[in-house]
């Protein structure tokens, strides 16, 4: 018994790449019983082994998935994309599950980028409602495996640039290259220039970073980039040297209470906070699981990218 909810119907008689066979089949609440492109059913049925054989509808139901939008109420609303432009990602309205959805360059991502965005992408959308009845999202999260992004290599970087490279798009940040794209969502936090891309980048900027690595080149993509003013240490002087790395360990030695996570070297000491737990508790989680992902805060220290830590945390 097969039980599908949000799919849309095509005219081929395909939902989720399974043909459906319609013969004999209860249609409650669809309108006519005629099933139209566009149409967000609850369909159930059977399917002999295989994965190339047709699926046998019992019965398919209209499911009214379009939320009721309030003028100025927050609204999430979750489904496939349609209706969507392709002449300009920066600013595109489209639907979800009917709603009406609007992006823009303040719009943010979660597990994809903007040029994951095309017709038929199963998305959430959270925003407000406009008085056009149109949500105007703030946050898109990416609910399939539609982005060269995989499960892991994701990092959060807060640091300063060591390098740009303009005629390539990339910046050196602890020896890594990353890439600056299109899709790179960018702004100036420090100097609040409107018009801000890699060319208004320089060495020592501090800058905080959403990273990915593209599972078809193994290349660091920047996510999102904010320029920032230089942070200050306890006594409120500039400190450069400050830093920050989250993402998933490349290494851990137990012994030495140490972890290496983008190829950065993180080392301890008797002053290293590690909120909600100790150290022995710590490096034996991390070193258990495999996907967990560090959280490293300090003090870049010495030649090469070392981070002494002032507080690690864990978080699975």
């Amino acid at each position: 018994m097969f039980d599908i909810i949000g799919q849309p119907i095509d005219y081929n008689d395909v939902v989720i790449g399974q043909s459906i066979d319609y013969s004999a089949v209860l249609m409650p609440e669809v309108p006519g019983g005629v099933l139209v492109d566009g149409l967000f059913v609850r369909v159930e049925g059977t399917r002999d082994d295989g994965a190339d054989t047709p699926m046998w509808a019992v019965s398919v139901q209209a499911d009214d998935l379009s939320p009721e939008a309030e003028i100025g109420e927050e609204l999430e609303v979750e489904g496939f994309t349609s209706a969507f432009p392709f002449s300009d990602f920066s600013s595109s309205q489209f639907l979800v599950s009917g709603q009406p959805v609007r992006t823009s360059a303040q719009t943010q991502y979660e597990h994809g980028v903007i040029s994951d965005l095309a017709n038929d992408v199963h998305i959430e959308a959270e925003g407000y409602v406009a008085s056009d009845g149109v949500l105007d999202a703030n946050e898109i999260s990416f609910k399939g495996k539609t982005s060269l992004r995989g499960e892991l290599g994701e990092y959060e970087i807060y640091a300063n640039i060591e390098a740009v490279y303009e005629s390539v798009g990339t910046i050196t940040v602890f020896g890594e290259s990353i890439v600056i794209n299109a899709s790179t969502q960018l702004e100036d936090e420090r100097d609040e220039l409107v018009f801000f891309d890699i060319t208004d980048l320089a060495v020592t900027d501090r800058i905080d970073l959403k990273v990915f690595r593209d599972t078809s080149n193994g290349e660091l993509i920047a996510e999102s980039l904010h320029r920032k003013d230089t942070p200050v240490d306890a006594n409120g002087q500039s400190d450069p040297s400050l830093v920050s790395l989250e993402g998933p360990a490349d290494a851990v030695d137990v012994g030495l209470k140490e972890v290496v996570v983008l190829g950065v070297l993180i080392t301890t000491s008797p002053e290293t906070d590690y909120p909600g737990s100790d150290a022995g508790a710590f490096f034996t989680a991390a070193a258990q699981l495999a996907d967990a992902s560090i959280e490293a805060k300090g003090t870049l220290v010495g030649v090469g990218a070392t981070i002494l830590a002032s507080e690690l945390k864990l978080d699975d």
